[in-house]
Formats: structure tokens, C-alpha cells, sequence
């Protein structure tokens, strides 16, 4: 190490004063010509280079060249000089000052016209803007950056935008566009052959994969990503694999597995000394342990997290610590330090994950795809213009020609070729105003698929809001519950909290969907079983849930009744169906006619009510709600006992229901 800095620092002093040696042993004179484009390439590259090892030298020496190049020799040469300064400040984590050389810098990029340089220029004003966490303005410069990087033919920056680009995107829980974004970085890193990008791009995909539930597709990407790493001898990307992979067996219910990665994954990262890594690792690491009840273990690993977030707003890590922290102690029954946490989750939540930016990431991801349909329509025309230059070019030789063999043949062409003129005329003027209408066409379908687009985000963000305030609602039945001592009004809370959970969960079921109108009902009962299992279930007492579900999609104005149906009998189950040491038994199915007529059936093996149930005369607030809610479907309720309770719910969708 000694011998490098000590070579290194006289290297860089030689390469500056060179040229001014250089200078001195030759005789002023007005030819002298010296290669300023060259010298300042040749000490960039140093600048690149020394970011890596050496940061404050790559400082000293781009302010050398900053003096040098001075603001109007020629328009990228300063800017040019004063984005290595940016750069350098960076690199040594002097982010603030960082970010005021690159504002300065934004001011001087309008003077410059190399595609090249300018979206070097974007992608640093944008990484400035994502540190202070102003995401609309960043996301705007990296859609601007990867624009000016595909048109100079630059594939590292495009990879690299691409791959910032889509961590937002997986920031923000949308796993299908992230892996679309990381996806094109990796492509082009597979293509340079660069195993340890390749392996961080594989990682990347392989996480997109997991937020979209893709788990078999995901594993394969992070075990390319591991055999990439590995054939490197990367520890660091190993430590990121194996704290990736807990996400799948997590969504697998195997927790033990999970935990064991993740502990690996921490040893690691304590190895390679990349400390910051240690706030999702640990994070996860803590939902493990509160999953298993254990909350003291759980906060350890929290606060030691914490400690390793930096003072930002825009920090993602921090936020679902905050979140998860909050979770812990409100398990643990500590009140006041469970509200502490929230707020402090809800004050930087604002910041992060807002619908504002969302939909400012669509609008500009939107807005990318236009201005590069557009330049490769301008390219198509400019290649159109030239073939069809070209081939005027070839008749009029073949004209030339023939009216060199005779003045009769001459004339017969030329008659022939005023006759070809005027049609050729007709059909352009034709082809021109065919033109015009399939642009205003365009235009049109534009305006309609962007005002479209509009709706469906607007709709997202109302259902989105009525799931969150459902949530708050939700939130203030449970702390309200804790100030009462009866048990039977702190079992009524309970249920009234799983009601509202119950629509919360139709709500969210449908922002999520890609179809705003229905709801894929098989997966909706699938969430909600794991909900009520989350609030009912422990230890002593479990369920065996069995389904028999078609795939069908139901609108909102059936499937909030059967949700609250639904809803309303696991609830009773696990109330009265269960015993402690046994495992209970409940078999939920949906068959159909095909013509909107639906029979939804349920069972359990529990001890079941005596006698015959009257539902018009039941004193049960839960069987009466069942029996208005199956009006609501036109529908009725029925219940028998067969070696266990069977409750048996006729009704109509939506279309059968208007046909009536």
C-alpha cells in the first residue's frame, strides 16, 4: 500500500506539469499547437480512476483543471473538469458539497451539445437530488440522462441509469417495471462480460421476482447471481445473495431456513466491512424474530440497524426499521415506545413512499418512452427521405440514358415520364394528407391512453386511501380496545377490527390488481385466512385450512359481502372450533353454474351450535350479518350439521343480480 501512494502522488504531479515542460523548452511561437482535448481526457481518466483509492487526490487534481480549462475556452471543457470536482467530493462523502458544485454545474450544461457529456452531467444531478430527497426532480434526471446515454451509443451509463432507475421502482413495491429496468442494465453487462455487475444485476432481478410472488423464476437469477459472484471470489456479493434468499423461504414459511441465511449474511457483511448493508439484513433478521414472539431479540437487532442509517429522509432502510420497530414493541405492550416509533415511521414515509411520487414516476417513465418513439420515428423518416432521394436519383439516369439513343425514343420517354410526374404528384399530395390525418390520429390516441392511464392511477390512489384509513380505523378499534377490561367488549373490538380488515383487505386487493374493476377472489380468500390466522392463531391453538377455490373474479359489490361472510365464520371457528393441543380442520369451496349462480361452502370439525339455526329469528349479531349480507347477493344462508358445522351461502354476482 506504501508503495503505491508513494508512486501514485508523483505520477499525478508529472502528468499536470508535463505539459508545461513541455511549453518551456520550445520557443514561443505562433505555430506552437498544444492538445488541450487530449491532456484534459488523459487526467479525467486519472480522476475516474483515483475515486476508487485515492479521492482526495482526484479532488486536488480536478480543481487543477478546473484553473486550467477556465469557464469559456470551449463549452464542455469546464464543466467537463468541474463534474470529475463533483464526483471526487462524493466519493469521499461529502454529499452536501457535492450537490452544491453540481447545482452550479446545472447552470452551464445548457451551452453544451454532447450527448455524451450530458448525460454523465444528468445522471450526477439526479444521484444529488435522490440524496436530498427530492425523487420527482431526480427521477426526471435519470430519464433524462438515460435519453442523452442511449443516443450517444453510451451502454455503461445506460446500464448504470437503468439500474438506479429500476431501484426506485422496487423502492416503491413495483416489482413488474423494476425488473423490466434491471433487466435492460443486465443485458448490457452480460454483454461486456463484467462478472461482478453481471452478478449484481442477477440480484437485482432475482429481488424484482420476489415482489411479484415469481419465486421459482427468482431462485434461478440468484443462483446465476452466486455462481457470478463466487467465480470472482466476491465475499460481498456472496453476503448479498445470502441475504436475498431469506426472502424467498420467508414467503415459503420456512423461518428457520430463512433465519440461518440471514445470519450468515451479517457475519459477512461484518467481514467485508460494508456496514450499511447491515440495515435491511438486520431488519430482516428482527421480522424473523418477531414472528417467533421473541421481541427483545428482535429490538436488538433494530437499534443496532439504526445505527448505521445515515441522517437522510430519503434512506428506505430506515423507514421499515422505524415501521417494524413499532410492530415489535406494540407486541412487546410497550405503548409509548411502539407510538414513538410510528411517528417517526410516519414522518419519513411521507418523504419516501408518497403517491405524489409514484405517479410523477409514471408520468416521466411515460414521457421516456414518447421522446424515444419519437427520435427513432425522426431516424425512420430521415432513412425514408434518403431511399427515396436515392431511387429519384436512379430515374433520372435511367431517363438520361435512354434520351441519349434517339430523339424519337426521347420523346415518347418524356411524354411517358410528365404522365408517371403527374400521378406520382396526385399520390404524394394524397400520402400527405394521409400523413396528416394518422398524426392527428397519434395525437388523439396520445392524449386517450395518457388520459386513461390518469384514471387508472387516480383510482389506485382512492382505493389506496380508503385501505389506509381503514388501517387508521383498524389502529384506533386496538388502541381503544386496550383501555377496556372486560373481556366480552374487548371480544366485540376484536371482531369489529376483523370487519374492517376485512374490507381493507378488498380495498388493497384491488390497487393492486391490474384490473381495477374485479378481484381475483381465490387469492383475496388466501389473504384473508392468513389474516385472521395472524389475530387468532398461536401456539396452543392452530388451523388446517383447506381450500377448493376456481379462478374467479368478482366485483367489489360482491365480494365485500362474501369478505365480511367469510370473515365472520373463521372468526367463530377459531372462537369455538378449536381446542388446546388440537389442530382444527376448516374446508372452504365455491362452485358455479356459469350463468351467475354461485354456491359458497363452509366447514369445520368443531362441536357446532346446537339444534337447528333460524337466521330470521337468530339473536346472534354474527349469524344475522351473514344472513343480511346473503340478501344483499339475493341469496340465503343456510347451516347443518355433519360431523362438523357446514354453513352453505346461495347467491348471485353482479350480472345475474341485474338480470333480475
Amino acid at each position: 500500500m506504501w508503495c503505491k501512494k508513494t508512486v501514485l502522488v508523483p505520477a499525478c504531479i508529472l502528468t499536470l506539469l508535463w505539459p508545461l515542460t513541455q511549453l518551456a523548452q520550445q520557443p514561443y511561437t505562433k505555430s506552437y499547437a498544444f492538445d488541450t482535448s487530449s491532456y484534459l481526457k488523459q487526467n479525467l481518466l486519472v480522476c475516474e480512476q483515483l475515486n476508487d483509492t485515492a479521492a482526495n487526490k482526484a479532488e486536488a487534481l480536478a480543481l487543477q483543471l478546473m484553473r486550467f480549462t477556465r469557464p469559456g475556452s470551449r463549452p464542455e471543457w469546464y464543466p467537463s473538469a468541474m463534474l470529475a470536482y463533483a464526483k471526487a467530493l462524493w466519493s469521499q462523502g461529502r454529499y452536501t458539497e457535492s450537490a452544491a458544485c453540481v447545482d452550479s454545474l446545472a447552470t452551464l450544461s445548457t451551452s453544451i451539445t454532447s450527448n455524451l457529456l450530458l448525460g454523465d452531467i444528468r445522471f450526477v444531478m439526479g444521484r444529488c437530488d435522490h440524496y436530498r430527497g427530492d425523487y420527482d426532480k431526480a427521477l426526471k434526471n435519470y430519464f433524462e440522462s438515460l435519453n442523452y446515454s442511449e443516443q450517444a451509443g453510451d451502454t455503461v451509463r445506460t446500464g448504470e441509469v437503468s439500474n438506479t432507475i429500476g431501484g426506485i421502482y422496487y423502492n416503491q413495491g413495483d416489482g413488474n417495471t423494476a425488473y423490466n429496468y434491471y433487466r435492460k442494465a443486465l443485458d448490457i453487462q452480460l454483454r461486456r462480460h463484467n462478472a461482478f455487475r453481471s452478478g449484481r444485476g442477477y440480484l437485482n432481478t432475482g429481488s424484482a421476482l420476489i415482489v411479484q410472488n415469481k419465486l421459482k423464476q427468482a431462485r434461478a437469477d440468484l443462483d446465476s447471481s452466486l455462481y457470478y459472484y463466487r467465480s470472482i471470489g466476491s465475499l460481498e456479493g456472496v453476503s448479498y445473495v445470502y441475504g436475498t434468499l431469506p426472502l424467498i423461504f420467508s414467503k415459503q414459511n420456512q423461518n428457520d431456513s430463512a433465519l440461518k441465511y440471514l445470519l450468515l449474511t451479517r457475519e459477512a457483511t461484518l467481514q467485508v466491512n460494508k456496514l450499511y448493508a447491515l440495515r435491511q439484513v438486520n431488519h430482516d433478521i428482527a421480522k424473523i424474530y418477531l414472528n417467533k414472539g421473541q421481541c427483545d431479540k428482535g429490538l436488538y437487532y433494530i437499534e443496532e440497524g439504526l445505527r448505521f442509517c445515515g441522517p437522510t429522509r430519503q434512506n428506505f432502510e430506515q423507514l421499515l426499521l422505524y415501521q417494524l420497530r413499532a410492530e415489535l414493541y406494540e407486541k412487546k405492550g410497550d405503548a409509548p415506545n411502539a407510538l414513538e416509533s410510528y411517528k417517526l415511521y410516519k414522518a419519513y414515509s411521507d418523504s419516501v413512499m408518497n403517491a405524489a411520487s409514484i405517479k410523477k414516476q409514471t408520468e416521466e417513465a411515460l414521457r421516456y418512452e414518447y421522446n424515444k418513439r419519437r427520435y427513432q420515428q425522426q431516424l425512420a423518416t430521415e432513412k425514408e427521405n434518403l431511399l427515396r432521394g436515392q431511387e429519384e436519383t436512379k430515374q433520372k439516369l435511367i431517363l438520361y440514358g435512354i434520351l441519349t439513343l434517339t430523339l424519337i425514343t426521347a420523346l415518347l420517354l418524356y411524354f411517358r415520364y410528365r404522365t408517371k410526374k403527374k400521378a406520382g404528384d396526385a399520390l404524394a399530395a394524397a400520402y400527405n394528407k394521409l400523413e396528416q390525418k394518422n398524426v392527428v390520429i397519434e395525437e388523439n390516441a396520445v392524449k386517450l391512453r395518457d388520459s386513461l392511464a390518469e384514471r387508472e392511477l387516480l383510482l389506485k390512489e382512492i382505493h389506496h386511501r380508503v385501505k389506509n384509513n381503514l388501517q387508521v380505523i383498524s389502529g384506533l378499534l386496538e388502541l381503544q380496545k386496550e383501555e377496556l377490561t372486560e373481556e366480552g367488549s374487548r371480544a366485540a373490538f376484536d371482531e369489529g377490527q376483523s370487519r374492517v380488515r376485512s374490507i381493507s383487505l378488498i380495498h388493497q386487493s384491488l390497487y393492486q390488481n391490474d384490473n381495477l374493476s374485479t378481484i381475483h377472489f381465490s387469492s383475496f380468500v388466501k389473504n384473508l385466512v392468513t389474516q385472521v390466522k395472524e389475530v387468532f392463531e398461536n401456539g396452543d391453538y392452530k388451523m388446517d385450512v383447506k381450500l377448493s377455490l376456481p379462478d374467479t373474479d368478482f366485483d367489489i359489490d360482491t365480494a365485500v359481502p362474501l369478505g365480511l361472510i367469510l370473515n365472520e365464520l373463521l372468526t367463530n371457528s377459531y372462537k369455538y372450533a378449536t381446542s388446546k393441543g388440537k389442530t382444527g380442520f376448516i374446508e372452504i369451496s365455491l362452485t358455479g353454474n356459469g350463468q351467475g349462480d354461485y354456491v359458497l361452502i363452509y366447514k369445520d370439525d368443531g362441536p357446532g351450535m346446537k339444534g337447528s339455526v333460524d337466521f330470521n329469528n337468530a339473536g346472534s349479531l354474527g349469524l344475522r350479518l351473514i344472513k343480511g349480507l346473503a340478501g344483499q347477493l339475493m341469496g340465503e344462508a343456510r347451516y347443518e350439521y355433519q360431523a362438523g358445522a357446514e354453513f352453505r351461502i346461495n347467491f348471485k354476482d353482479s350480472a345475474a343480480r341485474k338480470r333480475e
